[in-house]
């Protein structure tokens, strides 16, 4: 387990152990200290967009987004050909839609995100959440760059490889069924 703190006190010690994580195992968990109010209206808000009816939901129905943001209801999505029994709220980056013969395809997968009228709520916690993992990230990044001897970032290098990030996708909020 890492931690951001350390990153912070002695960034050649993080640097090291974040390199160690990435070599000899492939991943890392990190502690970050996002605070935990911010974790909670976010988790609160997710479970109430879940509660709450059919109607509601598909409202924002991923089919209407070029860019695949959007909720999908339970049966939608597929992995390897095989029904994910889940339904999800896909999120990302928000960004202006790129025109829709953007090259390469991936590129068409940036754009706005939907969000429900009714729950003006969920924007605004997600927004939150979002702001202090993308800062979070920064400093792991940072981390990576450690300057500690002009240690070089695996995390860059391996970006640099197609490992970490990528592509145009986000991620998303789920409910597992």
């Amino acid at each position: 387990m890492l931690d951001l703190a350390l990153w912070r006190s002695a960034p050649a010690n993080f640097a090291s152990q974040l390199r160690h994580a990435c070599h000899h195992h492939g991943f890392f968990q990190l502690r970050h200290r996002v605070p935990s109010g911010v974790v909670e209206r976010a988790v609160a808000e997710a479970r109430e967009f879940f509660a709450r009816g059919a109607e509601h939901k598909r409202a924002i129905d991923y089919s209407q987004s070029p860019a695949f943001r959007g909720y999908m209801a339970v049966g939608v999505e597929n992995t390897a050909g095989r029904c994910d029994h889940r339904e999800q709220l896909e999120i990302a980056a928000e960004g202006a839609p790129p025109p829709p013969a953007a090259w390469p395809p991936y590129t068409r997968l940036r754009g706005p995100n939907q969000w429900p009228a009714s729950q003006p709520g969920l924007r605004v916690a997600i927004d939150d959440y979002t702001g202090h993992m993308l800062r979070m990230s920064a400093e792991v990044r940072g981390g990576g760059r450690a300057r500690s001897g002009e240690i070089r970032g695996e995390l860059g290098r391996a970006a640099g490889r197609g490992w970490v990030g990528g592509g145009g996708g986000g991620g998303g909020v789920r409910r597992r069924r």
